[in-house]
């Protein structure tokens, strides 16, 4: 599990996991293996729209990025 994620589910945070498109597996196997249900939100899609909104929507507090210098 990602060290954002299991940070943000350790403070009682629930998180959202944009998975990538290369690997969804691998983002999909890390939340069905957090319990409970719906603590972890998985999404799938174009990166860009994604993102933007994200970071517009005001119900988010901190975004974290992993991965390379394009993302």
């Amino acid at each position: 599990m990602p060290v954002e994620i299991a940070a943000a589910l350790a403070v009682g945070c629930p998180t959202i996991l944009k998975g990538s498109e290369e690997a969804p597996s691998s983002a999909v196997q890390i939340v069905e293996a957090v319990v409970p249900v719906g603590v972890v939100n998985l999404l799938f899609g174009d990166p860009a729209p994604i993102s933007e909104a994200l970071l517009a929507s005001p119900e988010i507090e901190l975004v974290s990025f992993t991965g390379s210098t394009a993302v």
